[in-house]
């Protein structure tokens, strides 16, 4: 016969308000389903019953983010200590303008950063490459390559531009090309499942000459354009084929640190 009575809330400052779980849920629907915030509005209405306006659900996202920036700085410290790191960049567009969605990621973690900006404006304000120091694997653009860490050059890519020129322009120096590094790939899981730490170094010699040997023959069947007739301003165009041979031959190195060193991925 007595009346008790419980503490009140400390989070509910409003006659309404949304509950910590019921805000949950609409962050989680933006931020990893990856629906349009009206919609998502939409599904929570239907499903749950309250309704919550876009703007709501904007703060909610971005009050979110803030609780959750002490574990992005660590996420982003640990990248940048990590002795490999993959990075990216797609497109994507906000409020119906091009910015871009930049990754760096290893087995364990992941970093999305959005910017307005895709090359080194953009990687500076993200705070992870310029601090980096192990090696970088990345699709070769420009960008990456103005940092002072070490890089490696994804094949995946490569074997992509390989196959084209020698399905659909069938240059026979991109089908042995595939070959090279699809077998030197296999050598190296074979040592690594053998519990080698490295291959030869008269193994590691005999493939690179093998590559050596193929952008010859590469560069022999696509020879320079000759000059214009008229000048003209700016870097000269180039075919498809041409620019591969290039990038294969000024980053060798990037392209084949799978070989030297087991801790860099083939792709």
């Amino acid at each position: 016969q007595q009346i008790s009575a419980a503490t009140f809330p400390q989070e509910v400052r409003a006659p309404v308000q949304y509950g910590a779980a019921f805000a949950a849920v609409g962050v989680y629907l933006v931020q990893q389903q990856l629906v349009p915030y009206e919609r998502a509005c939409e599904v929570m209405q239907d499903l749950l019953g309250p309704s919550m306006c876009v703007g709501t659900l904007q703060g909610l996202v971005q009050r979110c983010a803030e609780h959750l920036s002490p574990v992005e700085q660590q996420i982003k410290t640990a990248l940048v200590g990590a002795p490999v790191l993959h990075q990216d960049e797609t497109g994507l567009y906000v409020q119906g303008k091009r910015h871009w969605m930049h990754v760096s990621a290893t087995e364990q973690l992941t970093h999305y950063a959005v910017h307005a900006k895709r090359g080194k404006e953009a990687l500076d304000a993200i705070g992870i490459l310029p601090q980096f120091g192990g090696i970088s694997v990345h699709d070769g653009f420009r960008s990456y390559w103005l940092y002072l860490c070490l890089h490696a050059l994804c094949n995946v890519h490569h074997l992509r531009e390989l196959t084209f020129l020698y399905e659909e322009q069938q240059q026979a120096w991109a089908g042995e090309m595939i070959d090279l590094l699809i077998e030197s790939k296999a050598a190296v899981e074979q040592a690594r499942a053998r519990g080698r730490q490295s291959l030869h170094p008269l193994e590691v010699a005999d493939w690179k000459a093998r590559y050596a040997a193929i952008l010859t023959q590469g560069y022999q069947a696509n020879p320079p354009d000759p000059p214009p007739e008229v000048a003209t301003k700016g870097r000269r165009k180039q075919s498809s084929a041409r620019n591969l041979l290039d990038r294969l031959s000024q980053h060798q190195e990037a392209v084949l640190a799978f070989l030297d060193n087991f801790a860099v991925p083939f792709d």
